[in-house]
């Protein structure tokens, strides 16, 4: 099996009393089980019960309760469905200090963050995402390549970890409906046509809430392209970590909105085009697809990495539009193109050269597979041998 280091879940992991949150299948349980082998683990069930994981006994709350009292080392997971009398057992003091408490769920995460909440302050809070490219890249899997590259942008769904692209691909027409459905049935959400559609749109490009209630509105989904008509979906989608926002540089208010899941965005992609989910695609139509779309996927791997490395925050440059950006304050530091192709033009390490110019950064990075392709540039290229080495060294 194949584990890869979550470096910043470790040392969330080393301190007393964590809560961790998030969408489902990011690995919470998963990874919180491996690095505290010898914890109890319990898991409350949707009744209000308690499900001790090691006898497969059901306990009704009072006696986990007696129990867990004596207990030196525990982690309890889906906390979110316990009734209110075991949150005043928490704040009386009923765990110990070495304890876990993970939920899948933010709509009820955020009554732990309500002003009147007997767990506010109690808890160190982390929120636990997919599986980030330096983690990833930091893996012994040998000699990087391209293709290997690519799996990793994939593997960010710590499930599809070890797995081809192809059985990934073929799969996510039943994986990842089954997967919104059950995060947003934990948020007691409605698994909506409006929900599908903005996934449809933000998979299809249409990154701003002009855009995306205009694809709504084309669809008939939407009486109306008033962005009012999708808001409240948008943050509900933000929350659960379906969407991912980045803000426009130069602006207060103004955003960008993508899937941080490829997985995810090449499904609804797919669905929104070709019917992924009712017809059987050929495998090698969806290659062609694929390789349309690796290059977005590429980009926003790599600007994770890059924001990780540097410690800067990620922006969205659109004059000139670049492929990642990064800022320090309101100051764009580092500014990189992405060219995800085995042969490189002049003519296009020209215009890189010329756009990253344009944004003043300091910095200006061209990311390729083999640098050996690039045609003679001033710019820093990282190919995927270079990554490897800066994720060691930096991340």
């Amino acid at each position: 099996m194949i584990i890869i280091t979550r470096h910043e879940l470790d040392e969330v992991l080393k301190g007393k009393r964590v809560l961790l949150f998030g969408r489902r299948k990011t690995g919470k349980t998963f990874y919180t089980r491996y690095r505290k082998k010898d914890w109890d683990y319990y898991i409350f069930t949707r009744g209000g019960n308690v499900l001790e994981w090691s006898t497969k006994e059901i306990l009704d709350l009072r006696t986990f309760m007696r129990t867990v009292g004596h207990m030196d080392k525990v982690i309890i997971d889906e906390f979110h469905r316990a009734p209110d009398e075991f949150f005043a057992f928490i704040q009386a003091g009923g765990l110990p200090e070495n304890a876990v408490l993970i939920t899948s769920t933010l709509h009820h995460y955020k009554h732990v963050r309500a002003v009147n909440s007997p767990l506010l302050g109690m808890f160190t809070e982390f929120r636990v995402n997919l599986a980030h490219p330096c983690d990833l890249l930091a893996y012994p899997w040998g000699e990087m390549s391209k293709e290997l590259a690519e799996r990793l942008f994939f593997y960010q769904e710590p499930t599809q970890i070890g797995k081809e692209i192809k059985e990934i691909v073929l799969n996510a027409k039943y994986f990842v409906p089954a997967l919104v459905g059950e995060i947003l049935e934990e948020e007691d959400k409605t698994h909506s046509e409006r929900i599908d559609g903005i996934l449809e749109a933000v998979a299809a490009g249409k990154n701003t809430l002009t855009e995306i209630s205009g694809y709504l509105y084309s669809k008939g989904i939407v009486a109306t392209q008033s962005t009012s008509s999708i808001t409240p979906y948008m943050k509900m989608l933000l929350d659960v970590g379906l969407l991912q926002r980045r803000r426009l540089y130069g602006t207060k208010k103004r955003s960008v909105y993508t899937i941080p899941s490829p997985l995810i965005d090449l499904a609804y992609y797919l669905n929104g085009k070709y019917g992924f989910y009712d017809v059987d695609i050929p495998w090698d139509f969806l290659k062609k697809v694929i390789e349309k779309k690796i290059g977005i996927y590429a980009e926003q791997f790599f600007e994770l990495m890059l924001s990780r490395i540097f410690g800067l925050q990620t922006v969205k440059i659109m004059s000139p539009e670049v492929d990642i950006a990064l800022a320090e304050f309101n100051r764009v530091k580092i500014t990189a193109e992405v060219k995800w192709r085995k042969s490189i033009k002049r003519s296009e390490v020209r215009e890189a050269e010329a756009k990253l110019a344009q944004t003043g950064a300091e910095r200006r990075i061209l990311i390729v597979p083999d640098a050996s392709a690039v045609p003679e540039t001033d710019l820093e290229v990282w190919d995927v041998e270079r990554v490897v080495k800066e994720v060691r060294w930096g991340c």
